[in-house]
């Protein structure tokens, strides 16, 4: 794990950079109730979708709750673990938290409020970041305003010219993705705020080793929050990648299939809970939760 240091509006401090997507970063939260949550969430919020929203993402959020999903994380990493173990097994969103806690609530604007610029300059500034946000978005624009990188000893993490060329041109992508979600409109969920989860069969769990690979953990999950959900299929990212074409951006977007064996990912923002009891304790007692 690499630790840098940042600062985000008012705060400062050390931030550690992991490469796996799915669970918050900055934000540890206290476990809460079903009754605190149902109070605490507006009006035009419920836990099942976004009151009126006549979308597709709106009706696939209504759908979420009768599938079953997987999240991995990675054990060694202390961010999911440790939130985990003090949320007895829950993970959210940004916007999410920005619901049920005030404090958050007064920094915190929505991704799509934030200006394409701003993210790649300096990234979201005064929000809760995801791990893909940290890694990805604020780690190149540390490197654009050449701002050394510091591990946990204060020694300057050296970064070679091809693997900074390789975070650049993935942090461009996003930023190109983001755009383009932008001008779609709906309900779509955005990549740079959201929770991963893959369906919970051996095709969604096989994608997942496939894009991050063997060591990964997976929880068997459940949606308890569902603001947004967003199918789609990452072979329009692979597609993009290869070739960077506005039209690749466009179909991801669109949650069409790529081709006749598309590879679904769901991007949700809301919560999730893991289902399964010896999958948590599992991770309490093996989980690393040390910076």
């Amino acid at each position: 794990m690499t630790l840098v240091r940042f600062k985000v509006g008012l705060l400062s401090g050390k931030l550690e950079l992991s490469p796996l997507n799915g669970h918050i970063i900055f934000c540890l939260k206290e476990q809460q109730d079903d009754a605190k949550l149902q109070t605490s969430l507006p009006g035009s919020i419920s836990p099942t979708g976004v009151g009126g929203e006549a979308s597709r993402g709106a009706s696939l959020s209504r759908l979420g709750h009768s599938m079953k999903y997987v999240h991995a994380i990675d054990l060694g990493n202390p961010h999911p673990c440790w939130n985990l173990r003090v949320s007895g097994g829950r993970l959210q969103t940004p916007n999410f938290i920005a619901r049920i806690d005030s404090g958050i609530a007064e920094t915190h604007r929505h991704i799509g409020n934030i200006s394409l610029e701003e993210l790649r300059t300096v990234g979201p500034q005064g929000n809760v970041v995801t791990p893909r946000t940290g890694h990805v978005l604020m780690k190149a624009a540390m490197l654009r305003n050449h701002v050394s990188h510091l591990d946990g000893y204060g020694q300057e993490v050296l970064v070679s010219p091809e693997t900074r060329n390789e975070l650049l041109r993935l942090a461009d992508q996003e930023l190109e993705f983001e755009r383009v979600r932008r001008v779609a409109g709906g309900n779509l969920v955005s990549r740079i705020s959201c929770l991963w989860l893959a369906e919970r069969n051996e095709q969604g769990i096989s994608h997942v080793r496939s894009m991050l690979g063997d060591h990964v953990y997976f929880l068997d999950v459940a949606i308890t929050c569902n603001l947004a959900l967003t199918r789609t299929d990452t072979s329009w990212f692979d597609a993009y990648w290869n070739e960077p074409r506005e039209e690749f951006a466009q179909g991801y977007w669109s949650q069409s299939p790529f081709g006749n064996t598309p590879n679904w990912e769901y991007l949700l923002d809301g919560e999730i809970v893991v289902e399964n009891p010896e999958q948590l304790a599992h991770v309490i007692n093996n989980g690393n939760i040390q910076w």
